[in-house]
């Protein structure tokens, strides 16, 4: 679609029309094809993300001259000198103002402008603007307001080609013709990038921006050569550790086209194996005095664990017996690597053992903890 279908010149004819049906609704779309897609519930009232100049929009002075009767502003879009404030257009920065009108509708629910002059504005219209605000066009008509909110009601746009617009009921609008997709699709992943120790299934989601259609999805796993087609791509944890490890996968989607989109990555870990502990402490040591408790925590995998030392009086009998002294755990260590607790020794004289626990990042415990004594004197 080219920015020439954008400029507004007084000899400009009255653009064609062809009919589209929305979720209980119809409208009429000029050439700039405005086509329906189907919105989640979750976004059907909502607004979409802020471009950069609403983002980055500075309230003008409450010192700057404003036409007498207006009230405060919905809605503002900026871009360097030029300031759109609801229907209010400022050229210079806020030093005057104009009263600018938009044809067949109130004032606008949303703005959103790409640069200085290229512009969108939603509520019971869409209006489209090449002259930063100074006139405006109708795009979109047919959304009447409904429980006393308009029904479109969000705006957000790429450039001055593709833009977006969602509003009641479940609709939302693109600029983009399918009859000239140009755009491929996007895939998302839902991979949360953490280690496993169970069996996990990654799932793959897909919006086709230029709306042709999906064609399909597609991956490979760990470098294969040939592409799957697929939205869920699970990885198997069994017990013998063979599906432990680091494992990427690779996926794009195609649309109806031909657009195809560049590949994407995701990791999936996949930890089976409990780490080890070791550990060395004195065979005797003073009563208030800070120890430095040695220890190191190996796992195949996993960079780091989580630690645990249990301290209990020396006596026999099963462990669920034993009456524990003291507690020190710590919430993040590096595995494979030397390492000292230090802490303050505050009990009384007499014979203790240690357990020495470690979990790593997918959950796995140590197999057996490493036990140890020691005397306080």
């Amino acid at each position: 679609m080219s920015n020439s279908a954008y400029e507004q010149s007084s000899s400009q004819t009255s653009r064609s029309h062809v009919m589209a049906r929305l979720i209980r609704r119809t409208f009429k779309r000029p050439a700039r094809v405005f086509l329906p897609l189907v919105l989640a519930p979750a976004l059907a009232i909502g607004s979409l993300v802020l471009s950069p100049a609403i983002a980055h929009a500075v309230v003008p002075s409450v010192t700057t001259p404003l036409p007498v009767g207006q009230t405060t502003p919905a809605t503002m879009a900026m871009f360097g000198s030029t300031i759109v404030w609801d229907t209010l257009r400022s050229s210079d920065g806020g030093s005057t103002w104009e009263r600018i009108d938009l044809p067949e509708g109130p004032s606008p629910a949303a703005l959103c402008f790409t640069d200085a002059t290229h512009g969108w504005a939603v509520g019971e219209r869409l209006w489209w603007t090449s002259d930063g605000g100074a006139t405006w066009a109708v795009e979109a008509s047919g959304f009447a307001a409904e429980w006393g909110a308009p029904a479109l009601c969000g705006i957000d746009a790429l450039d001055a080609d593709h833009a977006w617009a969602v509003g009641l009921g479940g609709v939302i609008l693109s600029t983009v013709d399918s009859d000239d997709d140009t755009a491929a699709p996007s895939t998302v992943d839902d991979g949360d990038r953490l280690w496993h120790a169970d069996a996990a299934t990654v799932h793959l989601r897909v919006t086709d921006i230029g709306s042709s259609g999906v064609a399909r999805t597609e991956y490979r796993v760990d470098g294969e050569t040939t592409w799957r087609d697929g939205d869920e791509v699970p990885f198997n944890a069994p017990l013998d550790h063979r599906g432990d490890g680091e494992h990427w996968i690779t996926y794009r989607s195609v649309d109806v086209a031909g657009n195809v989109e560049p590949a994407r990555f995701c990791p999936v870990l996949i930890d089976t194996r409990g780490p080890q502990t070791w550990a060395h402490a004195a065979r005797q040591v003073d009563r208030r005095v800070t120890v430095r408790f040695r220890y190191r925590v190996n796992d195949l995998l996993s960079p780091y664990a989580s630690l645990r030392l249990v301290i209990y009086d020396y006596r026999t009998g099963s462990p669920d017996r034993r009456r524990v002294r003291k507690v020190i755990e710590k919430a993040r260590v590096r595995t494979g690597r030397d390492l000292s607790l230090p802490f303050r020794l505050d009990l009384p004289a007499g014979d203790y053992w240690y357990d020495l626990y470690a979990t790593d990042l997918a959950g796995n415990e140590s197999p057996s903890p490493y036990h140890g004594m020691f005397k306080v004197r």
